[in-house]
């Protein structure tokens, strides 16, 4: 009875406030207490920079932490009991030589600076004059320049931006935010439902 009752207590534990060193993870749990555990425990959050470490978020209301840019999480429950990463060291290193690829590809990329206040479709509009994104672009051209932690946006911005305030050029798909009196910034290309858009005013035209 006893070991079910702690193991319920442990599945309940909540956090509400997390924080991220080059040494600890440090969790304040709902109920007063606070517990920390070595960041060595979690390879991924440790080879990662201070930026991505500090772009978390909970899951389960509290019951684990996220981290989007390292698809790494960790269970509030593990760190009361000391468990540290589960992963393997193959798929550790899958993953980091997916991520030295994917270093070396940003750093073939176009340098492209975005200026600080401008709108979602002022920066892709700035995109587009400096040659970053073709003049016909789907979602993920724009990431790398603009998702944070890096750029300006979150990810649900740039995956509703595009939808909500385009239009097809057969009148066929009208976005949301269209729909509801704001003017269109992007037309749908190519067939329905393909991902691809380009700028009603592009830079091209002017």
């Amino acid at each position: 009875m006893t070991s079910s009752i702690t193991e319920l207590r442990l599945s309940m534990a909540r956090a509400d406030e997390v924080f991220v060193t080059e040494d600890a993870i440090t969790a304040e749990l709902e109920d007063g207490r606070t517990i920390s555990v070595p960041i060595v425990w979690y390879p991924r959050l440790s080879y990662a920079t201070q930026e991505e470490r500090e772009n978390w978020c909970m899951i389960g209301k509290g019951s684990g932490i996220h981290w989007p840019d390292l698809d790494e999480h960790v269970s509030i429950e593990n760190m009361l009991v000391g468990s540290p990463s589960g992963e393997s060291q193959k798929s550790l290193q899958r993953w980091l030589d997916g991520r030295e690829a994917q270093a070396q590809s940003s750093g073939n990329e176009k340098h492209t600076s975005i200026p600080f206040g401008m709108t979602f479709w002022e920066s892709v509009y700035e995109l587009r004059k400096q040659g970053a994104i073709e003049r016909i672009w789907e979602r993920a051209d724009l990431r790398p320049h603009l998702e944070k932690p890096r750029g300006p946006f979150a990810r649900t911005t740039i995956t509703t931006n595009p939808s909500n305030q385009s239009i097809s050029q057969d009148g066929q798909e009208i976005g949301k935010q269209v729909q509801y009196g704001q003017k269109p910034m992007a037309w749908r290309v190519g067939h329905t439902g393909s991902g691809e858009y380009r700028l009603i005013c592009d830079p091209a035209d002017d």
